[in-house]
């Protein structure tokens, strides 16, 4: 029999009584859960098989075997479900060995149904407790905690209302799209703390991590036995995200033979696991990313068109940071103070000269880059009791040769000496003639002797 109310998981019981199966059905009705009901052993592999129950309420003495060798294929298939051993015979010593076996609860008949009850609520907190659990050591636990998305350009102002409009759209498929560093991340957790779904899990997944042979199966889970060392059942992110958002970044790098089946997921709102047949329900807000261009890797057979379409409903596109410069400064020192703070360092300050640069460099790598910069300065120059003034000469070289420094920043001359000058103008030259000392020489006015007496002075 099943519950008629909005289910919230399946129990399985086993017994042989019909007394007693009749009685425990009439208690447990009208709690939020589908019943299903077996006889025998037999029965109970077939039903746990077939509908992959959260709580077991397994008889010791069933006729065709012993309830605690059931406990043990139950538990080698799952090892997740709540089972509830059930007995008319006290045995402490069997007891423990159910316990040992991975049984979650023991009552002695008759037992009050409160206590069944209570049992089953407390075994399935557990359950909730352990897929958490499983969800978080998945979850890529990156430092970056911005928390907003900073700046108050007009493509950031613009950016923030596009989230806040699509969060609450607590269904439709988002593809956020940008150059790598960009901070796609940053704003899937913005869509999902401002939507419908904030109190539901928020499960993200790097596809470009994933080897191409276990993709399926972190996708949808497996059975057990699907594959070589499949020994317990698996839940795959698309059933841990039930009731909140999947993220999937890099999803331009899925494999070509696992499109069709994420297609077929997000077109039926189900799945099945790996070398299951039963198909499970999901409810999840979908939002990918990647940095690649998806339209250019469908005309290449790269990725499917129709997975790009079904996957493409709500675009947001992420500026890079040299396409906002009024915001790169805000946003270091928003960087600054959280990992400053986290390190129990004094946030470092820059100079005007530095200012400047830092305003005018280009940013390849944009957010990311930015925080890999501060961590480093941190660590070079940081200390917890003073404050610290990062002028032009303690950048990195890749930002002082970003543009020479005469026509660059004026100012920074008052803090570097000429032979500095000299020094970078002359690494900037060598690097634009990627390497070739008559050609750079050319370009400096000099002959190839005095290039090479300079680079030598210099040790370059």
């Amino acid at each position: 029999m099943e519950n008629r109310d909005v289910a919230q998981g399946r129990i399985l019981i086993v017994e042989d009584d019909p007394a007693m199966q009749y009685s425990l059905s009439q208690a447990l009705e009208k709690l939020p859960y589908h019943l299903h009901l077996a006889s025998s052993i037999m029965e109970g592999r077939q039903r746990f098989e077939a509908e992959d129950p959260d709580v077991v309420l397994l008889d010791i003495n069933l006729p065709d075997g012993s309830g605690r060798d059931l406990l043990k294929v139950l538990r080698e298939q799952n090892d997740e479900v709540v089972v509830i051993m059930l007995t008319a015979f006290p045995d402490l010593r069997g007891a423990v060995s159910c316990m040992k076996d991975g049984a979650f609860d023991y009552l002695v008949k008759p037992f009050d149904l409160t206590e069944l009850k209570l049992a089953i609520q407390k075994g399935m907190e557990l359950k909730n407790l352990k897929n958490e659990v499983i969800r978080l050591k998945r979850q890529d636990r990156s430092s970056e905690k911005l928390g907003d998305i900073i700046g108050d350009s007009a493509l950031t102002r613009g950016l923030r209302s596009d989230i806040l409009q699509i969060a609450q759209k607590g269904h439709s498929t988002v593809l956020i799209t940008g150059e790598s560093g960009t901070g796609k991340e940053l704003v899937a957790k913005a869509l999902h703390q401002n939507s419908s779904r904030k109190n539901g899990p928020l499960v993200p997944v790097n596809c470009s991590a994933i080897p191409e042979n276990l993709v399926e199966s972190e996708l949808f889970g497996h059975e057990k036995g699907a594959f070589t060392n499949a020994t317990h059942a698996f839940k795959g992110v698309f059933e841990l995200a039930s009731g909140g958002t999947l993220f999937l970044d890099e999803v331009g790098e899925l494999p070509l033979a696992t499109q069709p089946k994420l297609l077929r997921a997000l077109e039926t709102r189900r799945i099945k696991r790996l070398g299951g047949s039963r198909e499970i329900p999901i409810d999840i807000r979908l939002v990918s990313a990647t940095n690649r261009n998806l339209e250019e890797a469908v005309a290449k057979g790269g990725f499917r068109e129709d997975l790009y379409y079904r996957l493409n409903v709500v675009p947001i596109v992420i500026p890079s940071l040299r396409e906002r410069r009024e915001d790169i400064m805000p946003i270091l020192h928003y960087s600054m103070e959280a990992i400053s703070g986290k390190n129990r360092m004094q946030p470092l300050k820059f100079s005007p000269a530095a200012v400047r640069l830092l305003e005018k460099y280009s940013w390849p790598g944009n957010v990311r880059e930015m925080r890999n910069l501060i961590e480093r300065l941190l660590m070079l120059h940081g200390q917890r009791e003073v404050q610290v003034e990062i002028g032009v000469k303690k950048l990195p070289e890749e930002i002082r040769d970003s543009v020479p420094v005469g026509i660059q920043d004026p100012e920074s001359v008052e803090v570097l000496t000429l032979d500095e000058v000299e020094f970078n103008h002359i690494r900037l030259a060598l690097n634009a003639c990627q390497g070739n000392k008559s050609e750079a020489s050319r370009r400096l006015g000099i002959s190839r002797n005095t290039l090479k007496e300079k680079l030598k002075r210099y040790s370059i």
